[in-house]
């Protein structure tokens, strides 16, 4: 008899190794994952950034309002209203006022109450003006005190403007007449409790 030959084993096949310096496969996997959630995160940081800056350079137009020093008579003193944007212009500036919300102005025996906001306002007479980066406007509030009545109250201001086309409206804050103080004058803030 012969020798047996057991049955026969095919050897299994040798995987080359991988070339010298290259990663073994699963962790290739992985390098391949982590280098596309890389890209992502800075397509995604860039988007952020963007709107970032588009938003910064709007919110710039939300324009400044101060009153231009001391005056004896309380709508004789204009308002400066500027626009801080380096870039964009506001459009069809209206400038307003009216008693503070929940608040009240008295003119001699006239009391004008404004319970809502915004239901008593007081237009100035200037038509719509266009206002460039970093320019200054003077308005003045509208209301008449020809009579020179003792006045009392509180009012704030009100601009409404478009900004690349959107509507938009900024309420300045508010601004107390004190016919008490030397000189009469315009404070801001609430008055006080009497």
């Amino acid at each position: 008899m012969g020798k047996s030959k057991g049955p026969r084993v095919k050897p299994r096949p040798k995987h080359p190794d991988p070339p010298k310096g290259e990663p073994p496969k699963p962790l290739r996997n992985w390098l391949r994952l982590w280098a596309r959630l890389k890209k992502v995160w800075k397509l995604l940081a860039g988007a952020v950034a963007a709107v970032s800056a588009v938003l910064g350079i709007y919110s710039q137009t939300i324009p400044e309002i101060e009153l231009q020093g001391p005056d004896a008579s309380p709508f004789a003193l204009p308002y400066v209203v500027r626009n801080p944007s380096w870039l964009l212009s506001m459009t069809d500036v209206v400038f307003s006022c009216s008693p503070s919300q929940g608040g009240s102005l008295q003119i001699g025996t006239i009391v004008l109450n404004n319970k809502t906001g915004g239901d008593i306002k007081f237009q100035d007479a200037v038509r719509p003006v266009d206002m460039r980066p970093g320019q200054k406007w003077f308005f003045r509030c509208p209301i008449t005190n020809a009579t020179g009545n003792q006045f009392r109250g509180t009012i704030h201001p009100l601009i409404e403007y478009r900004t690349l086309g959107i509507r938009r409206t900024h309420v300045g804050l508010d601004q107390t007449w004190f016919p008490d103080a030397n000189p009469a004058r315009w404070v801001q803030g609430k008055a006080p409790p009497r």
